[in-house]
């Protein structure tokens, strides 16, 4: 058996390498450092990139959907719906003409009469759903009470409306966005929670607006992909968008709260 003695090839490097450094030299080690931390600082970056590109493009659509829905809400309203009351009278004007002999025919009009009638009701509560006319003339609060009460009587789920302290004036965009939220969860409630009461509370001082929505529903565990997760996306980013918070929590069995705040005096986000 031959013994060398002396350092070993790991051992030679290593003083190599501590020769290097001592004289200013970069060691192999240090490139491939230096290259690791390059390419991880490339990388976050274009990650941040692509989430703010991907923000924007959120942000977009949702611009181009309140867009559309306020177009397709007038043309309902103003348009469709105006048509069918017309239709509604001239079915009425013909019914008067009729001779009473022809009651079999009388009761065929009169039922397509009021049929026609609940048809124009239809097309203005889905107007008023896409986008309230009520926004604009009476503000959140006013369109809140409506959509509430409109939500309460058909899907038969009791809502207790709390108004706090909301001030008269509020930004356009900021008002759409969460009159949005709140129609966005009472729609979870009324596909998820099953048998329940709900609670939606809007409370407004000089800089913040928030909205909290409850329902003492089945729950569901956060943690978890469920169904509707495209609305509760939507709702994040409506609030992002105004510089807001959104939080919610929940557990199985124990319901869910939905919490946004917003500032009423910064600039949105674009």
């Amino acid at each position: 058996m031959r013994v060398e003695d002396g350092p070993s090839r790991g051992m030679g490097s290593k003083a190599a390498a501590g020769r290097d450094a001592a004289a200013g030299k970069a060691s192999p080690d240090d490139h491939v450092h230096r290259g690791l931390r390059h390419s991880l600082q490339e990388s976050q970056t274009a990650l941040r990139q692509s989430r703010e590109e991907l923000r924007a493009l959120t942000a977009s659509l949702l611009d181009t959907i309140d867009s559309e829905r306020r177009y397709v809400a007038r043309e309902l309203h103003d348009d469709l719906a105006q048509k069918v009351a017309h239709l509604v009278f001239n079915l009425e004007t013909a019914l008067q003409t009729f001779p009473s002999s022809l009651e079999k025919e009388r009761k065929l009009v009169a039922t397509a009469r009021d049929d026609i009638f609940n048809l124009v009701d239809e097309i203005r509560r889905i107007a008023h759903q896409l986008h309230p006319s009520l926004l604009n003339h009476l503000g959140l609060v006013g369109a809140v009470r409506s959509f509430t009460r409109e939500f309460e009587r058909r899907e038969e789920i009791p809502i207790r409306l709390v108004l706090r302290g909301v001030p008269k004036q509020i930004p356009g965009r900021v008002a759409c966005s969460l009159y949005c939220i709140i129609q966005e969860a009472l729609r979870n409630i009324a596909k998820h929670a099953g048998k329940t009461t709900s609670a939606v509370t809007l409370t407004g001082s000089r800089n913040h607006l928030e909205i909290r929505i409850e329902d003492k529903g089945i729950g569901f565990d956060p943690n978890t992909p469920v169904r509707g997760g495209l609305g509760l996306i939507s709702m994040r980013e409506r609030a992002r968008l105004m510089n807001g918070n959104f939080s919610l929590t929940s557990k199985p069995g124990k319901g869910v709260r939905i919490k946004v705040r917003v500032p009423l005096k910064e600039k949105l986000a674009k």
